[in-house]
């Protein structure tokens, strides 16, 4: 009966132990940082490679008796914001582990043991007690490090930050007497190649800066003689309302210039026409500072062609864009459509003057 009742609580505590680091590994979920191991750990590379260059060289100070050494407790103590996972955990452990066995075996004299059979579920149960462990006591260690001819037990602390990895090592000898520890310490992002969420961040910062991320809306105010056919209208303006879309995108070849796409609908609100204008250009910056932002006072100048009613006529216009703020912008235009020379439909046509607000997306 005591036999069966022991069996029992075991299995109970496996399947509860199992349990609970499937949630463990699942549902933990991530804190608010954007920096979780897959954005930090290809930068480790080159912070290890530091670590281990300064342990292969310290490691000379360790005495010529030590030879045979046994890695044993590496700790990870993980100070950014966001959570590691058990699986992303238990990776790290053992990238840390090679890393220092393949740095200390580089000087010949050291032998390096992992002491993975070290890691043991000891269950002892009596009719009266049960006790679960996974760690030796320093008497059992001392009993399997004499048995492997090991002469000391290296004990390994990494400690992770946002910029660097700090490494402590302490040796002890078979009696956990300290001969030896040092730290070391290698830059996280130092010349690191960037991540993804890196080029993407700095991606946003310039559409930021720039003022022109894609593209902006257009709301216009024309100024233009009005012409039905040949013939031009009693007044000599007319008002001519427009809204567009504006394309922007930022020149590679020349960093103080822009290539742009400009899109307008066209209303003239006293006569009922409507057509549209499609006009590329490019923009030339006049003005532009380092704190407040590129491209403050452009030059554009663009050509194109003015639809209605499916008559073609040029459209050319040049003049000047002052960036109020990140999101508006104002700007004043010289321009001329040609007149398409078509009776009974009213065009703008001749030279006008465009004064424009964008709102930049």
């Amino acid at each position: 009966m005591n036999i069966l009742y022991r069996s029992l609580v075991l299995v109970v505590l496996f399947v509860c132990s199992y349990s609970y680091g499937q949630e463990s590994t699942i549902d933990q979920s991530y804190g608010s940082s954007s920096a979780t191991l897959d954005a930090v750990f290809p930068k480790f590379n080159l912070a290890m490679d530091s670590i281990t260059s300064q342990l292969f060289t310290a490691s000379r100070e360790i005495s010529s008796n030590v030879q045979n050494l046994l890695i044993y407790k590496l700790k990870i103590k993980w100070l950014l914001r966001s959570e590691l996972k058990a699986s992303e955990l238990q990776f790290l452990n053992s990238y840390f582990e090679n890393r220092l066995r393949i740095a200390l075996a580089k000087d010949r004299r050291f032998v390096v043991y992992s002491g993975h059979d070290l890691r043991t579920l000891f269950v002892k149960a009596t009719d009266s007690t049960l006790q679960v462990k996974n760690t030796y006591s320093e008497e059992q260690l001392r009993t399997y490090a004499k048995t492997h001819n090991i002469h000391a037990i290296v004990s390994p602390e990494f400690l992770v930050t946002e910029d660097e990895i700090f490494c402590y090592l302490n040796v002890n000898d078979l009696n956990s007497i300290n001969i030896w520890n040092r730290e070391f310490r290698g830059k996280l992002y130092l010349y690191a190649p960037p991540s993804i969420k890196d080029v993407l961040r700095e991606e946003h910062d310039l559409k930021k800066l720039t003022g022109l991320p894609q593209g902006h809306f257009t709301s216009s105010f024309i100024s233009i003689k009005a012409f039905n056919g040949d013939t031009a209208l009693s007044s000599s303006r007319q008002a001519f309302l427009a809204v567009g879309y504006k394309f922007n995108d930022v020149a590679t070849i020349f960093s103080n210039m822009n290539f742009f796409i400009d899109t307008k609908i066209v209303y003239g609100p006293n006569f009922g026409g409507i057509g549209w204008t499609l006009t590329p250009g490019f923009g030339f910056e006049l003005y532009g500072d380092g704190e407040i932002g590129r491209k403050i006072i452009l030059l554009n100048v663009a050509g194109g062609y003015y639809i209605e009613s499916n008559v073609f006529t040029t459209a050319i216009t040049a003049g000047a864009s002052v960036k109020l703020s990140r999101l508006l912008g104002i700007s004043f235009e010289y321009l001329n459509f040609g007149n398409p020379g078509k009776a009974g439909n009213i065009y703008p046509a001749g030279n006008g003057y465009i004064g424009q607000i964008y709102f930049v997306l």
